[in-house]
């Protein structure tokens, strides 16, 4: 009986997130209500689903094997960079300036603003790319669960996947953001008992931090990899605090929608601080299954340590909640990407060029048929090719060096033009091939960051003598730039 109730929990999971997305998504009538949901949410609803957006597979599997690993020095990029730095300046900064512009729906209406049509264009089709990916590699993730269920098949994933297709297409942001309190709730529950049970065998905080290698407790070990010798591999401190606050990911397409679905920009940087906030404690939690792990399993080559961990538990209910905690974490990244990925492309790409073109063109109906023909499209990726980093970085990394700096540029107010947008796309773009033919990966990522910055901000000060800025009008949707309003300095 032990032996099924991962199985029964799973697939009671499973049924309760399919009837309440399809519930949620009955009578949607227009695309804002699809893509936004009327910005009805209140702010602890919208930091719940940015947070399950922002918690996925890798932080639960990979983080705790890099403490096991490495030990505390990854504490530092992630967590004082990616979630403290970054998050905060963001919330500080950045989501308040992008709820004056209240018409838009999208990442792509911004740079449409910025840039003209044509940026809004290949926006739209680097939120395709960007967020096709991420799902792929979540879905490839799903991989993990079909084991801990004992049923190591490609046709189990493809079900666990298609149940997030059909409710996330049907039901549009409300399906989703419901679905991620449901999911939310079941990854806090799961996180607290593995970290409980992991630091109760390895007999409390104090017995671990007594036995671990006082090496792991270093906070900085500036330069070396995971070798332990200093280098430009994906992993040297460097080059992951430099990955890490670069921010591309906080300022993705989910994750300016969610900006967008605030009612106003002082709760839309409530939710940036708040997810901080619950993300430090979230990391800390990692942090000591990492170091349990370290105790229980000293001689182990696991490089997913909280996998191992997983497996070795009798096979009752605490593992039940556990893998169905690891299934919400996945599902809960899977649906508002690819929610992201069809609204951008639908949006941003087949309306402008069907609109005119199309009699009696739905858009809500198309977004739905677009983003299931994506999901279809993501699992096709993830079992073809079935290697998360090549997924990452040429799917990714690859369209978050290309929107990010230009769009902090417009949201921060610069005077934008789109040959700013341009050149910097194909200048980075030109780094990213020639790096990756000619330098180690690990310099792939930083080359391309300082490539950007240059390009983008070297076209603006050439063309304008200097940085110039405007005024964004609150209240207006557009950014509506004047003599008086701009200001240049040498």
């Amino acid at each position: 009986m032990s032996y099924a109730y991962p199985h029964m929990a799973v697939s009671a999971f499973l049924a309760a997130t399919l009837m309440v997305g399809l519930w949620m998504g009955s009578g949607i009538k227009t695309m804002r209500e699809y893509a936004l949901a009327n910005t009805v949410y209140g702010i602890g609803t919208l930091t719940v689903t940015f947070l399950a957006t922002y918690i996925e597979a890798w932080n639960l599997i990979g983080f705790p094997s890099d403490i096991f690993t490495d030990g505390l020095t990854h504490l530092v990029p992630t967590v004082l960079c990616g979630v403290i730095f970054c998050l905060l300046v963001i919330g500080r900064y950045i989501a308040p300036r992008v709820k004056q512009f209240v018409n838009a729906l999208t990442m792509g209406d911004l740079m449409e603003i910025f840039y003209g049509d044509y940026s809004r264009r290949l926006t739209g089709f680097l939120g395709l790319v960007y967020c096709t990916a991420a799902t792929s590699i979540q879905i490839l993730f799903l991989q993990h669960v079909c084991k801990l269920l004992y049923a190591e098949s490609d046709w189990l994933l493809i079900t666990f996947a298609l149940i997030v297709v059909l409710y996330a297409s049907w039901g549009g942001i409300k399906a989703v953001t419901l679905t991620d309190v449901l999911q939310f709730v079941v990854i806090v529950a799961g996180l607290a008992l593995i970290a409980h049970i992991a630091l109760y065998e390895a007999g409390g905080i104090p017995h671990i931090l007594r036995s671990v290698p006082p090496e792991k407790l270093q906070l900085f070990d500036i330069g070396r990899d995971k070798a332990g010798e200093f280098g430009a591999s994906y992993y040297s401190f460097p080059i992951l605090i430099i990955w890490m606050l670069f921010p591309a990911l906080p300022l993705s397409f989910p994750f300016i929608q969610r900006i967008l679905m605030a009612p106003d920009g002082r709760k839309a940087a409530h939710m940036y601080y708040l997810s901080a906030l619950f993300l430090v404690v979230f990391f800390l939690l990692l942090t000591t299954i990492g170091l349990a792990a370290l105790v229980l399993y000293p001689q182990s080559t696991s490089s997913e340590i909280v996998l191992h961990f997983i497996e070795k538990l009798p096979d009752g209910a605490a593992k039940a909640l556990i893998v169905t905690s690891l299934l919400a974490v996945i599902m809960s990244t899977i649906d508002s990407f690819l929610h992201a990925a069809g609204l951008s492309f639908t949006h941003d790409v087949l309306r402008p060029f069907l609109h005119q073109r199309v009699e009696g063109f739905n858009e809500l109906r198309v977004v739905k048929y677009v983003t299931c023909l994506i999901g279809c499209l993501a699992i096709a990726v993830a079992l073809m090719v079935r290697d998360i980093y090549t997924i990452a970085m040429y799917g990714m990394d690859l369209a978050g060096l290309l929107f990010t700096i230009p769009l902090i540029g417009g949201i921060m107010g610069l005077k934008t033009d789109s040959g700013d947008f341009f050149f910097s796309s194909l200048a980075t773009l030109g780094c990213f091939c020639l790096s990756t033919v000619y330098l180690n990966e690990g310099l792939v990522i930083p080359c391309c960051i300082l490539a950007s910055a240059i390009s983008f901000f070297g076209a603006h000060v050439v063309r304008n003598k200097g940085l110039a800025k405007v005024t964004i009008l609150a209240g207006k949707g557009t950014s509506m730039p004047s003599i008086a309003d701009e200001t240049l300095t040498m």
